[in-house]
């Protein structure tokens, strides 16, 4: 059987800008398993980022609720969310956000030292997520000295160093071209083959198809999950 990792119960998020209510999110209900690549996709204006930031934590839903196993999320406090969102989940955006003074190294060793390591094994963390994305031949470059491919998956391993329990994705090859869209979706799919459970909004359908299933939202609703067809390494 399954573990559920994410139980999603009747989320519903509103922005409102003075009397104007805008419905983004309408009642959605679902789970995500432990160890699942969900690809959610939906044409521009369908609520998916705001889906996958309320998810993450970076936002909070109008009303509804969310629970990372027996936890209800939505409950929680400013103090707590925040905890959780350093110590147990990985984020990666369209934009790399890159701290352009460090180098590759130094970039993935940030987060891990703000969770209390040690310098020296916040490096031998980094230097081993780097090697995972195979860009462990960077360490020492700067991030202007990388390519856009290089780049988000120097950004990749930062969000993967600590092992974080969900890795989420927001239209991660967004601003790449083929090539480096082709490298950075292998990555999410070794990453993948080893446990890691994703969540990944892609714009692009045949990216979408890499996952184990594909969530379809249309005007903040969803219209329906369809099996992927990828052939699993």
């Amino acid at each position: 059987m399954k573990e559920t990792l994410i139980k999603v119960k009747h989320l519903v998020k509103n922005y409102q800008s003075g009397h104007i209510v805008t419905k983004v999110l309408k009642n959605l209900t679902f789970d995500v398993y432990k160890g699942e690549f969900l690809s959610v996709i939906g044409p521009s204006g369908s609520g998916k980022s705001t889906l996958l930031y309320q998810l993450s934590l970076l936002d909070r839903p109008t009303s509804g609720s969310i629970h990372y196993g027996k936890l209800c999320v939505t409950d929680l406090g400013s103090k707590e969310r925040t905890a959780l969102r350093l110590n147990y989940l990985g984020y990666v955006f369209q934009e790399y956000a890159l701290l352009p003074d460090l180098t590759a190294i130094e970039n993935v060793m940030v987060p891990n030292i703000m969770r209390g390591f040690g310098k020296a094994v916040a490096r031998e963390m980094a230097k081993a997520a780097l090697e995972k994305l195979n860009v462990g031949h960077r360490l020492d470059n700067l991030p202007g000295q990388l390519s856009g491919g290089e780049q988000q998956r120097v950004s990749i391993a930062r969000a993967i160093a600590h092992t974080p329990a969900i890795l989420f994705a927001d239209e991660p090859t967004a601003n790449l071209d083929t090539v480096n869209s082709d490298q950075v979706m292998d990555a999410f799919l070794d990453l993948h083959y080893h446990g890691q459970t994703i969540v990944m909004v892609n714009h692009e359908q045949e990216y979408a198809k890499i996952g184990d299933r594909i969530m379809h939202l249309l005007d903040g609703s969803i219209e329906r999950f369809e099996p992927s067809h990828h052939k699993k390494r």
